[in-house]
């Protein structure tokens, strides 16, 4: 299960800056290793994550063991969308205009909370007002929306 779950927002310039703030997110709230950040970036080079859903979303993570203590997601909502290259074709770059970090040690868990994001990111009314809502809304909306199993 993830119980931790931030929702935060900025204007980073490039996909290794918005990695990097959502990785100071979950770092900060005690969820991951200082070198979070450097294991999402080279799974991000080696795996893209862009996704061209409803809503273009990143979700770059680490693998399942790599430098996390405790479960937790950090949503990014981007003030200007940030090129991210395509899961489903890697040569391609994708603007995103959220980024999803996931942290998660157990890789069925990380599974069903990748499928559980590409459904919510392609679900029309979720999509609709995420762009508008206050930081709060949206962490609201987000976290009744987003149910991963246990």
């Amino acid at each position: 299960m993830v119980d931790n779950i931030y929702v935060i927002e900025g204007n980073p310039v490039s996909w290794k800056e918005a990695i990097q703030m959502t990785a100071d997110e979950l770092y900060k709230n005690g969820c991951v290793e200082a070198d979070f950040y450097q294991n999402c970036i080279k799974r991000e080079q080696m795996y893209p994550t862009g996704l061209a859903t409803l809503v273009p979303v990143a979700i770059p993570h680490a693998e399942s063991c790599c430098s996390i203590h405790k479960n937790g997601i950090c949503l990014l909502r981007l003030a200007t969308p940030v090129s991210f290259h395509r899961m489903d074709n890697t040569q391609e770059e994708l603007p995103v205009d959220f980024v999803l970090n996931l942290a998660v040690m157990d890789g069925a868990v990380q599974l069903r909370a990748l499928q559980n994001t590409i459904n919510l990111f392609q679900d029309k009314e979720f999509q609709s007002d995420i762009r508008k809502l206050k930081l709060q809304q949206l962490k609201k909306v987000f976290v009744d929306k987003w149910k991963p199993e246990s």
